[in-house]
């Protein structure tokens, strides 16, 4: 997974403090690394330069996002 990346939508704004990513099986977006999708470099480039001019898409390296992941959890979850 050294080589994957996350899509960020840096004009779709943010969820709290949480960026938002491309969600799994192309459904949306997510602030939960968890399910997000991940892309090749390749799969990331294509869909940014499609994207041009209506979303502002970043492409983000897994790997730093995991160096600075926090654990948290969401409200509606706790019990």
């Amino acid at each position: 997974m050294s080589d994957s990346y996350l899509l960020w939508n840096s004009s779709g704004g943010f969820m709290g403090n949480s960026p938002l990513f491309w969600k799994e099986d192309n459904c949306g977006y997510t602030q939960w690394i968890d399910e997000a999708k991940y892309f090749t470099s390749e799969e990331a480039d294509k869909i940014i330069e499609n994207c041009k001019g209506s979303h502002e898409f970043k492409k983000v390296l897994v790997s730093s996002v995991d160096k600075i992941a926090k654990r948290t959890i969401d409200i509606q979850d706790l019990k």
